[in-house]
């Protein structure tokens, strides 16, 4: 009878060693967690440029291959070049009204990385703020323009959040960061 209740537990020493090794495993496992948090950020943001490109095109499909023509305005409605918080909001929210109609929502905007950043550091108000995390280029409304250069950038991310540099997307659909890019430049 002794022995059957000693073969069916398991004694301190084990259950200890046990919780050792799980201990062990969770320490080793929590760097991999976190490359794996940041990979799948890196690859929110190049679907977020991709998604921007396609809504663009289809913006520029229905309006004669012109380039969304969103002018910088201030809170009086008047033209300005400066940039105060109440400018980026009326920036961010007509950029995000013109693409809207193509599947682009708010989200899309906005990089997971920064994202993440604003939670931990930031306020509340900053985010619920409506912003841009990707920066268009400006074209002229001449048909055609945006299309000119296939390399040409046409939504640049506003802080190198991946480690690379800022991601691009070109003209050709390709999202790349500036690092990369730079290295693609012929050496002089």
């Amino acid at each position: 009878m002794n022995r059957l209740n000693r073969d069916s537990g398991f004694t301190l020493l084990e259950l200890l060693c046990a919780l050792a090794v799980i201990a062990i495993l969770a320490t080793l496992s929590a760097p991999l967690a976190g490359n794996f948090r940041t990979r799948a950020q890196g690859l929110q943001c190049v679907t977020n440029l991709k998604g921007l490109g396609t809504s663009v095109a289809a913006y520029m499909t229905d309006h004669n291959d012109s380039w969304p023509q969103i002018t910088r305005t201030d809170s009086s409605g008047s033209n300005s070049a400066t940039a105060d918080g109440q400018q980026e909001e009326t920036t961010a929210g007509k950029w995000i009204a013109a693409l809207s109609p193509y599947g682009v929502t708010e989200k899309t905007w906005r990089c997971p990385t920064i994202e993440a950043k604003i939670k931990t550091n930031g306020t509340t108000e900053a985010l619920k703020a409506k912003r841009l995390d990707y920066v268009p280029t400006q074209f002229d409304k001449e048909p055609g323009s945006a299309r000119q250069w296939p390399s040409h950038p046409w939504f640049i991310e506003r802080t190198p959040s991946h480690g690379l540099g800022p991601m691009l997307l070109q003209a050709n659909g390709r999202v790349v960061s500036m690092q990369d890019l730079l290295k693609e430049l012929p050496s002089r």
